[in-house]
């Protein structure tokens, strides 16, 4: 996904409701956006692509390897703090960012955002709870049955075909989520509002994601704009200059 925008990364906390000013109620997950750093600049000279290495959830630096804390060292000033994780992102110039560089301010209230997420664990389960089978039935001498999957295979082939939904792991997976919207972010305490669920638990990692460039006619209090005077110059104004009037009467005579 080639952007100019990188992705944020935020810790859930929880969900609630807030009201906003229009008086409309929504249901949002709140973020806690965690600090993280440009840490590596790939180059198409150097590496063949345009990409940016990005460094989030801070650690001492005593918990990393000396080739993973020297690999940081360039973008990091601090010699006892590093970045557990790293993760890339492709995009049109690396030349626009810098080694080090804050990315916690990328997002913008009222804009549309993608959240990676790991699902939570459940374990082995069955198929009702897998895969939302409906059950067999619990009367009729029925026993024992009503939460199997019963027959799962054609007789022909006497075999079961791969992607047979059956009983197995579920949960732990990578889920991605779309058109989620900010509904709020308090700058001071670094926390997000997203409407709707976001993939995880409680204390999980979450990435954000902005699907495309801030709309222009969002307004935004936590963008800092200038108010640019610009004057419009109309350039469609009639000038009245004996060549035009000459063509306007041969106009006339034309017709």
């Amino acid at each position: 996904m080639k952007t100019s925008r990188l992705f944020v990364v935020g810790r859930k906390m929880g969900m609630t409701t807030i009201n906003t000013d229009s008086g409309s109620r929504h249901g949002v997950t709140l973020l806690e956006i965690l600090p993280s750093r440009i840490i590596s600049k790939k180059t198409i000279d150097s590496d063949g692509y345009e990409a940016v290495q990005v460094g989030y959830e801070p650690c001492p630096s005593s918990k990393l390897s000396k080739p993973a804390f020297g690999h940081q060292k360039k973008a990091i000033n601090d010699s006892e703090i590093a970045y557990k994780n790293l993760n890339e992102v492709k995009v049109e110039d690396s030349s626009s960012f810098e080694l080090g560089q804050e990315i916690s301010s990328y997002l913008h209230i009222g804009e549309k955002v993608t959240v990676v997420g790991r699902s939570k664990g459940k374990g082995f389960t069955g198929v009702m709870k897998r895969h939302n089978f409906k059950g067999g039935a619990s009367s009729h001498g029925a026993r024992g049955v009503s939460r199997r999957p019963l027959s799962a295979g054609a007789m022909g082939p006497a075999r079961i075909f791969p992607g047979q939904k059956m009983p197995g792991r579920h949960g732990s997976s990578v889920n991605v989520q779309r058109n989620s919207e900010i509904i709020d972010w308090d700058i001071d305490n670094g926390i997000v509002a997203i409407e709707g669920s976001v993939p995880g638990g409680r204390g999980s990692l979450v990435r954000i994601y902005p699907q495309q460039e801030l709309p222009s006619d969002i307004e935004d209090p936590t963008l800092k704009k200038e108010d640019v005077k610009t004057e419009d110059v109309n350039t469609t104004e009639n000038i009245d200059t004996p060549e035009v009037k000459e063509q306007e009467k041969e106009k006339k005579d034309a017709s």
